[in-house]
């Protein structure tokens, strides 16, 4: 089981939010099907995070073993430290865990609360 592809996305509460009132969440899919979800940082929409995630992470990410979150999120750190060691890139990094996580609690059958 490999990472297929990972989503970046707002989602909108109200008609009238802007789009710094949205919700940031990631999607990561893996190629038989199944996905985790996490949420960013809410900071202005999670704007920066979700551009963060579509252009610096996701294509870091296609391929790898959705079960090694703990490698990955070392890598991801390590390489994309100069985007900024706090805010938009540690919520875009929090999503991408949330993710995973809630990935793995999928494929070995963990109840969700």
């Amino acid at each position: 089981m490999r990472i297929e592809r990972v989503e970046a996305f707002q989602v909108q509460w109200s008609p009238d939010d802007t789009l710094a009132q949205r919700s940031a969440f990631v999607r990561v899919w893996t190629d038989d099907g199944q996905y985790g979800v996490g949420e960013a940082s809410p900071m202005q929409g999670g704007l920066a995070s979700v551009g963060m995630i579509v252009h610096d992470i996701a294509p870091r990410l296609i391929g790898a073993d959705p079960l090694d979150q703990a490698v990955l999120q070392d890598r991801l750190t390590h390489r994309l430290a100069k985007l900024g060691p706090e805010g938009a890139l540690t919520g875009a990094l929090a999503a991408i865990e949330i993710a995973l996580w809630d990935l793995k609690g999928k494929i070995f059958g963990q109840p969700n609360l």
